[in-house]
């Protein structure tokens, strides 16, 4: 991957190198698949698997005992029975989440469910209504058509939502969706709580996962602002109140 790490031609010197200090000793060798989560493009990840077999056979034949191989990370466990080795690293699959579109779509088809291991959740602040022609957030980006009923969300890009969601995504209140209206402000969103009947101020929203029979991802979000789930869930920022159940 051109990341940190030994190059595969200086494996055995390495090792040779650092088995003259007396006080390290080497345990394992990992390497980190690139596109396992790729099953439509299996050339790169096939050569790295090879690359690694190679790998283990020159480091018998010059009687280096490695006690410990790794390799998979969750493409690579999710979607393959001949890379485990004896230690595997699950990544994003231990938190319920697909590694990509393509390996959850296999993994379903083989009955392989994933449940997401988090929520996002927050509480309406203020309800208020705007009328006709008024302007919503930064830059005055959206404007009401009708009079219009808003509810104030307490959650913004410094916890970690991206602005690309402003005026696209949606949360969720009382099991019905509310679009974003405007832009996504530091620590507010705007939300559209027309069609929602008897909200109140404290209702629980939900940014993140289910409400009701409806249910915003984590992929959902990700598809909206050009990136990846991972992204989605690793900006959550620390601040933001955790609750194990």
């Amino acid at each position: 991957m051109g990341r940190q790490g030994v190059l595969p031609s200086d494996i055995v010197k390495f090792i040779r190198f650092v088995k003259k200090h007396k006080h390290i000793n080497v345990l394992s060798i990992a390497t980190h698949f690139a596109t396992s989560d790729e099953p439509e493009n299996k050339k790169y990840f096939l050569n790295q698997k090879q690359t690694l077999k190679k790998i283990i056979n020159e480091l018998k034949k010059n009687n280096i005992n490695i006690s410990i191989y790794q390799c998979d990370n969750s493409g690579a466990l999710l979607l393959n029975n001949d890379t485990h080795y004896n230690l595997i690293r699950p990544g994003i699959s231990i938190y319920g989440f697909y590694p990509s579109e393509s390996v959850r779509k296999i993994c379903q088809k083989n009955n392989i469910f994933l449940k997401p291991s988090l929520t996002l959740k927050t509480k309406v602040a203020q309800i208020k209504v705007l009328q006709k022609g008024s302007y919503i957030s930064y830059g005055a980006t959206f404007k009401t058509k009708k009079k219009t009923r808003v509810a104030i969300i307490p959650i913004g890009y410094y916890d970690g939502l991206d602005r690309k969601l402003s005026n696209k995504e949606s949360v969720l209140i009382r099991g019905k969706r509310a679009r974003i209206l405007g832009r996504v402000c530091m620590n507010i969103l705007i939300v559209d709580a027309s069609n929602i009947k008897n909200i109140k101020q404290e209702d629980e929203v939900v940014v993140i996962e289910k409400q009701g029979n409806l249910e915003i991802t984590a992929e959902e979000i990700a598809k909206q602002t050009k990136t990846i789930n991972y992204e989605v869930i690793t900006r959550l920022r620390e601040s933001i109140k955790r609750i194990f159940k």
